[in-house]
C-alpha cells in the first residue's frame, strides 16, 4: 500500500461533482428504443419543442421512429454516461461484496426514482432518490434485455 505522506506525486484527490436525480415531472431527456435496440435520444425544451439525436451529440428536429422511451434520471455514472430507467448499475465504492450488487433503476410518477435489487432471501432491497444520489455508479447493462 502506498503512503501519501512519503510521496505526494502518487496521491490524487478524486473530485466528484454533486449530483441529484431529476424530479419525474421535470424529465426532459429520453433514450429511444425500437425492437429491443437503442435508436437514439430525445430532449424536450420548455417550449415543448423536441430535438432528436442518433448518437447523443448532434441534435435536430428530425424525428426518430421509436416504440419505447426511457426517462433519464439525471445522474451520470463514473464514465459520464447518462443513466436511464431500466438501466442496471453497480456501486464503484465500498467493499468487494457491495460492488458486486446490481441495482435496477425504476421510475414511477407516484414514488419517483427507486433503485431495486433482490436480496439473499428473495426480499426486495430499495434505495431512495436521496440514497442513490450519494453513491458513485457504473453502468452495467440493461434491465429490459434480461428477459429476452
Amino acid at each position: 500500500m502506498h503512503n501519501c505522506e512519503q510521496d505526494a506525486t502518487f496521491c490524487v484527490d478524486l473530485i466528484v461533482k454533486p449530483q441529484e436525480m431529476t424530479p419525474v415531472s421535470d424529465v426532459v431527456r429520453y433514450r429511444l428504443r425500437r425492437d429491443g435496440r437503442i435508436v437514439g435520444w430525445m430532449r424536450e425544451e420548455l417550449t415543448g419543442q423536441r430535438f432528436y439525436s442518433r448518437e447523443g451529440l448532434w441534435w435536430s428536429g428530425r424525428q426518430i421512429k421509436w416504440t419505447h422511451r426511457d426517462r433519464c434520471c439525471g445522474l451520470q455514472d463514473i464514465d459520464d454516461r447518462w443513466l436511464h430507467e431500466g438501466d442496471v448499475v453497480q456501486s464503484v465504492s465500498g467493499s468487494w461484496f457491495a460492488r458486486r450488487k446490481k441495482w435496477l433503476i425504476l421510475c414511477s410518477v407516484e414514488s419517483g426514482w427507486t433503485l431495486v435489487r433482490s436480496g439473499l432471501g428473495g426480499q426486495v432491497n430499495t434505495l431512495t432518490e436521496q440514497e442513490a444520489s450519494t453513491v458513485r455508479w457504473r453502468w452495467s447493462g440493461f434491465g429490459w434485455s434480461l428477459g429476452a
